[in-house]
């Protein structure tokens, strides 16, 4: 089968990843209103929607290289109907924990129609946490359609969508020598003097010994405290996302008593050309990259969420230009760069992925989630909000890189955290 066009950089490292068996997939659990019709037939006529709107749903990554077609997509094997009441935190964590066969769709879907709960399940290769919403969004709202009547002949089935681009193909990335000596640096070993963040906690040293099972708590905030931690953050200057990184760090420096560094991923929708993979947050494919945040001992949340919000505001001043997507062009060899991260130090204690609040018609509740990453940080919190239900953060790690209690007592702060803004409003 001839492909489609190569992988972009960005897309390659999370295939590698993939294949490497360090990063599985993403998620959206949702919730939908029992007004959304969730029979079988139904949704196989709100994914042809989708199919036909989003090409990537009808891809395969071959070889780590190329995107191949994969059509006509099998929804039988794409989609699976559980009889479960509800999915709960071990399936969600089991999303975390199955990746994508070579041979199919690097997504998957499972309905569970009694409780009106619909997980999706993606390669990271092909969409991003945006991403995702943007195909719940088209999914949805093909379920809350009016029904199709039906044709008296049939037709042939319209030709699949065209692959947009990478983004190193819509967006300038450049890298100043300034930010590649500083990568640089941080090859040095870590008892070199001069060596950056040496005193900073990142957790224990990567391993490469499988398995790598990701491990996860929920934090739950319901609609009404949300939206006063909402508000309270306005009134502070700052933002939920960058609370929420102020909130993680906090809870972290309490338990190490050291310093850390935590990432907080930003979109580049925003600074695609005008129509470029349609509207802004609806350009389906791998558009983030992340900023970096450090915390010290000291000082109150308030200042150190004011702090975060202000590295966002500069980062994205700054635009595309220097990001860490960008440094990927500096790799020409992703999988022994990773492979080659065994034993070493993690560059970052921990990361923020805020999809910020989801106001999709139908939609009712919703839960981000993905894998951690053997090389990655040594937790990740995936966070998005809807006015009906409020926020939901899942907070991942690999196990045996952090022990479960440790995790529940950092999940315990942060919520304390979040309340006592919401109280305070």
């Amino acid at each position: 089968m001839p492909p489609l066009r190569p992988l972009g950089p960005l897309e390659r490292w999370f295939a590698i990843r993939h294949t490497l068996s360090y990063h599985n997939s993403v998620s959206l659990t949702f919730t939908v209103s029992l007004l959304v019709p969730l029979t079988p037939a139904a949704v196989t006529a709100a994914l042809t929607v989708c199919l036909s709107t989003h090409a990537v749903l009808s891809v395969r990554i071959a070889s780590d290289t190329d995107f191949q077609r994969v059509w006509p997509v099998d929804l039988s094997h794409a989609v699976v109907y559980s009889d479960a009441d509800s999915p709960d935190l071990p399936d969600i964590a089991l999303e975390a924990n199955t990746g994508f066969a070579d041979a199919g769709v690097c997504w998957r879907m499972t309905v569970f129609a009694r409780a009106q709960k619909v997980v999706l399940s993606y390669h990271h290769g092909i969409m991003d946490g945006e991403a995702g919403v943007a195909v719940v969004r088209c999914f949805v709202g093909a379920l809350l359609a009016p029904p199709v009547p039906p044709v008296p002949s049939p037709s042939p089935p319209p030709p699949p969508p065209e692959l947009p681009p990478p983004l190193e193909q819509q967006l300038a990335l450049s890298v100043s020598w300034r930010t590649a000596a500083s990568k640089l640096a941080t090859l040095l070993p870590a008892w070199l003097p001069s060596w950056p963040g040496a005193d900073l906690w990142t957790g224990p040293p990567i391993g490469l010994s499988p398995p790598f099972r990701t491990r996860i708590e929920l934090l739950e905030l319901d609609a009404a405290v949300t939206w006063r931690v909402r508000a309270r953050c306005r009134r502070e200057g700052t933002s939920v996302t960058a609370l929420l990184h102020a909130a993680v760090a906090e809870g972290l420096v309490d338990k190490v008593g050291t310093g850390v560094s935590g990432s907080v991923a930003v979109s580049f929708r925003r600074f695609l050309p005008r129509g470029a993979g349609g509207a802004e947050g609806e350009c389906v494919g791998v558009m983030a990259s992340s900023l970096v945040h450090t915390h010290h001992p000291g000082g109150g949340v308030w200042e150190r969420a004011r702090g975060v919000k202000a590295t966002i505001t500069a980062g994205l001043r700054v635009g595309p230009r220097d990001c860490k997507a960008a440094m990927l062009a500096w790799a020409p060899d992703i999988r022994a760069h990773l492979l080659a991260q065994d034993g070493r130090r993690r560059e970052l204690a921990f990361g923020v992925s805020n999809l910020g609040v989801v106001d999709i018609v139908g939609v009712e509740e919703l839960v981000f989630n993905q894998s951690a990453s053997p090389v990655g940080n040594a937790l990740d919190v995936c966070a998005v909000a809807t006015d009906g239900s409020g926020l939901r953060a899942v907070f991942g790690w690999i196990e045996g890189v952090l022990q479960e209690e440790w995790m529940k007592d950092v999940v315990v702060r942060v919520k304390d955290i979040l309340e006592e803004a919401a109280g305070e409003v």
